[in-house]
């Protein structure tokens, strides 16, 4: 499958010559483009114009997987415009379409795969990316079966995926991403490189109460303070006793005072 996935129409300064469109070949296989070609319909009376592709375009065909870009040598209208790609059997191949250009911006689309494995297709303006396939973002939402830290395994109807974490702290990644928990993942994908633009936990695993564990921890802490309470009792007991030990012997200790008799 051929897309139009770029469109280069507001050069800043001069147009001339500076106009470009980009194929991408999004197929399994190879396809040879030759005697494809291009109408333009553009403003209220929908003005057509054919634009051919040169046959320095068409020497070998567009690889899968390929972008590749075609200059434009008559200038492409700022507004209101409809690109079309044709075989040539002028069947239509895929179309683009922007009401107004922005200068020094190239329209791109940007394809979004959901988590229902649906694709969803953007149009954005942005920086002129000429030659380079456009980034593909892709939403998977499943639940983490092994997490070593950067990398993690999630499952989602029998389908494992693997990811690398690398722009999340560790201390994150060992909080909260635990197997057991389910998550969601954005990705966009440039130049064969996979990059996590988000990550949302939508369902934390199940707190386990471990009983054993429980008393243990009661058990622990609950002996040393009876154990310091029966001391301290203690020790009073002993106080007390020698208290009374002490008032005993002195006592008996004690001479009564002795009577004065006075003279007969």
């Amino acid at each position: 499958m051929i897309e139009i996935t770029e469109v280069f129409p507001n050069p800043k300064g001069k147009d001339d010559n500076l106009e470009w469109i980009e194929l991408t070949n999004y197929s399994n296989s190879d396809i040879n483009l030759k005697n494809h070609y291009f109408e333009i319909i553009y403003g209220k009376k929908k003005t057509s114009l054919i634009q051919e592709i040169a046959n320095s375009f068409t020497e070998q065909p567009l690889r899968q997987n390929e972008s590749r870009s075609l200059q434009i040598l008559k200038a492409l209208p700022n507004s209101n415009v409809k690109i079309i790609l044709k075989n040539p059997q002028n069947n239509i191949i895929d179309t683009i379409y922007y009401e107004k250009s922005k200068e020094d911006k190239s329209l791109q689309k940007i394809h979004h795969h959901n988590i229902y494995d649906q694709i969803e297709t953007q149009l954005i303006w942005n920086t002129p990316s000429k030659g380079l396939l456009n980034p593909i973002y892709n939403d998977f939402i499943g639940t983490i079966t092994k997490s070593n830290y950067p990398n993690l395994e999630i499952i989602n109807n029998e389908n494992l995926k693997s990811f690398a974490i690398n722009n999340y702290p560790q201390t994150f990644f060992n909080q909260f991403l635990n197997p057991g928990t389910e998550i969601k993942i954005s990705t966009n994908t440039f130049k064969d490189i996979i990059n996590i633009t988000n990550i949302k936990i939508t369902k934390s695993p199940p707190i386990i109460s471990n009983h054993n564990t429980d008393q243990s921890n009661i058990l622990q802490i609950g002996i040393p303070i009876i154990t310091i309470f029966l001391i301290i009792i203690l020790l009073y007991k002993i106080q007390n006793r020698q208290k009374r030990q002490g008032s005993s012997f002195s006592s008996k200790n004690s001479f009564p005072q002795s009577k004065k008799h006075k003279p007969g």
